[in-house]
């Protein structure tokens, strides 16, 4: 088998919407070829469904993802066409040391009864990717693998890009239409693809910037509601701050976060003795305690606001939430501590339509509530509006100005 393997090179553009194909033997460069997303996808025989990924991950498939199914089913063709048993294909994108000779060795001794072979395991998952995000909760790739003609001729029925690559050939491997081998090897190192990665991670970006949990008619609501909370507050001569995902919102998109589905106030303890009563005679709030993970804290609502099946409260609400002073920090009730130098003096900010107090440092508040907040979007599962969990979890990267919007 040694020097008897056909090797296909395949390296994506910076955009991944092109790849480029080097096919070597022995050494010896036999042929390129190339193609796009656009030219290459029909002639293939291939069409994109996106339905599977959004139902699976409420996300759609990344540029990279079309175009390295496109490129290997190209590979495959040509490798049906000759007259090897096998073949390896490399992802050139891939930062990544091999050694062909010790690899097709180790390939030789393998066993026989396989279609697929990655000379590498990623089946025991991986703590720094989402689990919701990948079949077997991580990212397995395809930075290297080799192929019989017979795994070849399988995959090459496939006629819909409708996951990732990697991820179909998991699946057909479940269902014991492909048989995958896999072993750790010392002849292969890598690294994390990049492309792979940042492609993968603008499609989740897209998915999470498109998510909009908020009708106008709430976000109206949940307006008016702030303004009389402001009224109030002043009234009784407290002030009602920013904070949490609301502070978030505030500096890094300029107002509620389009996935985050409730607004959240801090107030010093002594201020609720002087708010509660005051919103108990207002005409049309509501006012009640409530509890998360052993913290007390209290939600204000409108009794015009949308009922919640199970729960008193409406929908939009407000949580307030009590802060105390202890010496040289401002301690919330889930243990946070903010240096009063970054809290105070407090200012005014305008916030979705409604004048409200803001930290007098805000960025480096939101380091105390958020260490990433700076490079992570981060999706929970949490729906306020529905008290369910009903959101995917998703996390994406991103980058932020020097005032924290996020650009």
């Amino acid at each position: 088998m040694t020097g008897s393997t056909m090797i296909y090179k395949i390296r994506y553009s910076t955009a991944c919407d092109e790849f480029h194909i080097e096919i070597q033997l022995n050494g010896f460069t036999l042929r390129v070829f190339s193609g796009s997303i656009a030219g290459s996808l029909p002639e293939a025989g291939l069409s994109v469904n996106e339905g599977f990924m959004q139902l699976r991950y409420n996300i759609g498939l990344s540029s990279y993802e079309i175009i390295s199914f496109i490129a290997n089913k190209y590979v495959w063709k040509d490798f049906i066409a000759s007259p090897f048993h096998t073949c390896m294909i490399v992802d050139e994108n891939t930062s990544m040391q091999y050694d062909t000779q010790g690899l097709l060795k180790e390939l030789a001794d393998a066993e026989d009864d396989w279609d697929v072979y990655f000379p590498f395991d990623r089946s025991s998952g991986s703590k720094e990717e989402l689990k919701e995000q990948y079949f077997l909760g991580q990212v397995w790739g395809l930075d290297i693998y080799f192929l019989t003609k017979h795994g070849a001729g399988t995959l090459n029925g496939l006629d819909i890009i409708k996951q990732p690559l990697d991820e179909e050939m998991l699946e057909l491997s479940e269902k014991g239409e492909l048989n995958i081998y896999c072993s750790e090897t010392v002849f292969c190192t890598y690294t994390e693809n990049e492309a792979r990665r940042a492609s993968r991670n603008d499609a989740t970006k897209r998915a999470i910037l498109a998510i909009n949990h908020w009708e106008n008619e709430e976000k109206e609501q949940v307006g008016l509601l702030l303004q009389s909370l402001n009224s109030i507050a002043e009234k009784a001569g407290v002030q009602l701050v920013l904070g949490y995902g609301s502070l978030l919102g505030h500096v890094r998109h300029g107002g509620i976060m389009p996935w985050d589905d409730d607004v959240d106030l801090l107030l010093e303890e002594d201020g609720l003795e002087k708010l509660l009563p005051r919103l108990g005679e207002e005409e049309g709030i509501r006012c009640g305690s409530a509890n998360w993970g052993g913290v007390k804290y209290h939600k204000i609502w409108l009794e015009s606001g949308k009922e919640i099946p199970g729960f008193d409260h409406t929908f939009p609400f407000v949580d307030v939430w009590s802060v105390k002073r202890d010496g040289g920090h401002i301690v919330t009730h889930d243990g946070v501590k903010i240096p009063s130098e970054y809290y105070y003096p407090l200012k005014k900010v305008e916030f979705e339509n409604s004048d409200i107090y803001c930290p007098a440092f805000p960025q480096e508040c939101l380091s105390s509530f958020y260490r990433d907040w700076r490079t992570d979007i981060v999706i929970f599962p949490w729906r306020h509006k529905l008290e369910l969990p009903a959101n995917f979890q998703l996390n994406a990267k991103i980058t932020v100005d020097t005032a924290g919007r996020m650009v």
